[in-house]
């Protein structure tokens, strides 16, 4: 398997649900849920750098699923209807075999149109939603969402409010693991520095770790290039992805 060299950031993380830090309760909703799958969608909110989409990519990989991936400048109608023509096929190979569920992955979902709004909210009516889907919306607030669309979705607050310890005792691992030396930056003040409304956003955390190490001549560990679960970005879409498709 080759290796390269690649952002903290993404090199860190999480790839299983349970390894998510500060998210105890989030944890413990989508741990059951995937006990026994079913149709559903998700609506994760909360500031940038708390993980949403992450978590997301790890629900995926517990599905042995496929992401189907719109980011918002993308979520227009169009697009939006070649997405939900794909549920019409078999859900997209994982590993060698097929899946049991797709799983769509929309971050954003409160930048995208009015139009694709509506039209995702007659999917995600009960008598319209695919049996064998699992969506997924992210968003940093519910304020331009309708509440039609908002009371179909299962809605998860993501949030890191009081974690701060155990934020900075995971920067510190990071530090040890990529090699730092001297004395360790101020994990507490950089994690201030990175916050939102006193959230830390641990994406920007780990880039002024990356930063810290490269001025300190630290070279960026290599880590695999192959992740098992990499995104389908739609609209395009490889055929030999698209079993029993036109």
């Amino acid at each position: 398997m080759s290796k390269r060299a690649m952002r903290l950031a993404e090199k860190y993380r999480p790839r299983k649900v349970e390894d998510f830090i500060g998210l105890p309760k989030i944890k413990a909703v989508v741990l059951n849920f995937l006990k026994n799958p079913y149709a559903a969608a998700f609506l994760f909110i909360g500031e940038p750098g708390v993980g949403k989409t992450a978590f997301a990519m790890a629900m995926a990989e517990a599905l042995h699923s496929k992401p189907l991936h719109l980011a918002s400048e993308t979520c227009n109608y169009d697009n939006l209807d070649k997405l939900l023509r794909e549920l019409e096929c078999h859900p997209t190979f994982w590993n060698g075999e097929h899946a049991k569920f797709h799983f769509v992955l929309i971050d954003e979902i409160d930048s995208t149109t009015q139009t694709a709004q509506r039209r995702l909210l007659a999917k995600l009516d009960a008598s319209e939603l695919v049996d064998n889907t699992v969506f997924v919306f992210t968003t940093n607030t519910v304020k331009s969402l309708d509440k039609r669309f908002t009371s179909r979705c299962i809605e998860l607050e993501f949030s890191l409010w009081g974690a701060g310890q155990e934020v900075a005792d995971f920067l510190g691992q990071v530090w040890k693991a990529e090699g730092g030396t001297g004395k360790e930056p101020d994990w507490s003040d950089v994690i201030s520095t990175c916050s939102s409304n006193r959230i830390p956003n641990v994406r920007a955390c780990l880039q002024r770790v990356e930063r810290e190490l490269l001025a300190r001549g630290v070279n960026v560990v290599l880590a695999d290039q192959v992740r098992i679960n990499e995104v389908t970005n739609l609209p395009e879409i490889a055929p030999e992805l698209r079993p029993n498709c036109p």
